[in-house]
């Protein structure tokens, strides 16, 4: 049954995310978490630092990529420009709410970056 295994789950990341010291291995668990349970086909997670956004996961299930960063790598990722990349928009203007059905085929933001 759905409902038992979502909680199985959501138990096995309460445990993980208790235990885990490593915070780029504990991200990554939460990230793949969030696009499981959402049922969406990819994710990326950004950590506002000094007014910025910097890079430090993503998972796109459809193109099988799951990159992680070591924090080294992390320091040193930004985000795109804030009128062309949607995550650095979003970031920016938290009060719109953006429902794109495809994103591949939306045309205002460049998509190329996300692989």
């Amino acid at each position: 049954m759905q409902i038992t295994e979502d909680i199985d789950r959501l138990l096995d990341l309460g445990y993980s995310i208790a235990t885990e010291s490593n915070y780029v291995t504990l991200f990554d668990m939460i990230l793949d978490s969030c696009v499981r349970f959402t049922n969406a086909d990819g994710g990326k997670l950004y950590i506002a630092s000094e007014g910025k956004l910097k890079h430090l996961l993503d998972i796109n299930l459809t193109l099988d990529a799951d990159r992680k960063m070591s924090s080294s790598q992390a320091d040193k990722m930004a985000a795109g420009d804030e009128d062309t990349d949607i995550f650095t928009y979003c970031y920016h203007h938290p009060e719109d709410m953006l429902n794109i059905p495809d994103l591949y085929e939306d045309k205002r933001f460049d998509i190329t970056q996300i692989k």
